[in-house]
């Protein structure tokens, strides 16, 4: 008995460590939209391996390309944005 309620709790607290990280992710990804605006730019990119992950936030997949450390990567963009 005492070890399901101690699942129990871990899995909520789980559950709320994995929504806390979705959010700082969220804002992490938006706080780069606000500061390639401030620079000047149109349009923000990032590389990364992540498949399914940023297009839930409006970023579009341009390709898979060779990072120049010769790994594969995957090429997102999006637009920038002033802050409200």
């Amino acid at each position: 008995m005492l070890e399901e309620n101690s699942k129990k709790h871990t899995n909520k607290k789980d559950t709320k460590i994995i929504n806390i990280r979705q959010q700082l992710g969220a804002k992490m990804l938006e706080h780069s939209r606000f500061e390639g605006k401030k620079l000047g730019f149109e349009k923000v990119y990032l590389n990364t391996d992540h498949v399914d992950y940023y297009e839930k936030y409006g970023w579009h997949y341009l390709g898979d390309f060779t990072h120049q450390c010769g790994e594969d990567t995957r090429v997102y963009e999006i637009t920038a944005m002033p802050e409200r």
